[in-house]
Protein backbone atom coordinates (compact mmCIF):
# COMPACT_ATOMS: atom_id res chain seq x y z
CA UNK A 1 0.00 0.00 0.00
CA UNK A 2 1.12 3.48 -0.87
CA UNK A 3 1.41 6.52 1.23
CA UNK A 4 -0.88 8.08 -0.74
CA UNK A 5 -3.27 5.21 -0.31
CA UNK A 6 -2.80 5.09 3.23
CA UNK A 7 -3.85 8.57 3.70
CA UNK A 8 -7.07 7.95 1.72
CA UNK A 9 -8.05 5.66 3.87
CA UNK A 10 -7.32 7.48 6.76
CA UNK A 11 -9.77 10.50 5.36
CA UNK A 12 -12.31 7.70 4.97
CA UNK A 13 -12.02 6.51 8.16
CA UNK A 14 -12.09 9.95 9.97
CA UNK A 15 -15.19 10.65 7.57
CA UNK A 16 -17.10 7.60 8.72
CA UNK A 17 -16.11 8.15 12.38
CA UNK A 18 -17.67 11.89 11.80
CA UNK A 19 -21.04 10.54 10.56
CA UNK A 20 -21.10 7.61 13.07
CA UNK A 21 -20.47 9.95 16.45
CA UNK A 22 -23.29 12.33 14.94
CA UNK A 23 -25.72 10.07 13.39
CA UNK A 24 -25.57 11.93 10.44
CA UNK A 25 -26.00 10.43 6.70
CA UNK A 26 -23.59 11.81 3.82
CA UNK A 27 -25.97 14.12 2.88
CA UNK A 28 -26.81 15.86 6.21
CA UNK A 29 -23.01 15.49 6.52
CA UNK A 30 -22.78 17.82 2.88
CA UNK A 31 -25.38 20.10 4.12
CA UNK A 32 -23.71 21.11 7.27
CA UNK A 33 -20.45 21.95 6.49
CA UNK A 34 -21.19 22.85 2.90
CA UNK A 35 -19.17 20.20 0.81
CA UNK A 36 -20.80 18.64 -1.52
CA UNK A 37 -22.30 14.96 -0.85
CA UNK A 38 -20.91 13.80 -4.20
CA UNK A 39 -17.18 14.86 -2.80
CA UNK A 40 -18.07 13.04 0.35
CA UNK A 41 -19.05 9.92 -1.21
CA UNK A 42 -15.65 10.30 -3.08
CA UNK A 43 -14.16 10.58 0.01
CA UNK A 44 -15.98 7.50 1.53
CA UNK A 45 -14.72 5.37 -1.34
CA UNK A 46 -11.26 6.19 -0.56
CA UNK A 47 -10.52 8.55 -3.89
CA UNK A 48 -8.77 11.30 -4.40
CA UNK A 49 -9.80 14.44 -2.51
CA UNK A 50 -7.41 17.55 -1.76
CA UNK A 51 -6.39 18.39 2.04
CA UNK A 52 -8.53 21.95 1.33
CA UNK A 53 -11.93 20.62 0.42
CA UNK A 54 -10.98 18.03 4.01
CA UNK A 55 -10.25 20.86 5.89
CA UNK A 56 -13.57 22.34 4.74
CA UNK A 57 -15.50 19.99 5.24
CA UNK A 58 -13.96 19.40 9.19
CA UNK A 59 -13.96 22.69 9.79
CA UNK A 60 -17.79 23.26 8.57
CA UNK A 61 -18.82 20.29 11.09
CA UNK A 62 -16.69 22.26 13.93
CA UNK A 63 -13.78 19.89 13.97
CA UNK A 64 -9.89 20.49 13.48
CA UNK A 65 -7.41 18.68 11.37
CA UNK A 66 -3.81 17.89 12.49
CA UNK A 67 -1.03 16.53 10.35
CA UNK A 68 1.97 14.27 11.99
CA UNK A 69 4.54 14.21 9.17
CA UNK A 70 6.97 11.02 10.66
CA UNK A 71 10.50 9.88 9.17
CA UNK A 72 10.02 6.79 7.89
CA UNK A 73 12.38 3.65 9.84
Amino acid sequence: MTAVERMRGELRRHLRLVLAANRWSLQEAARRSGVGESTLQRIANGENTSVDTFVRFADGLGYEVHITLLRKP
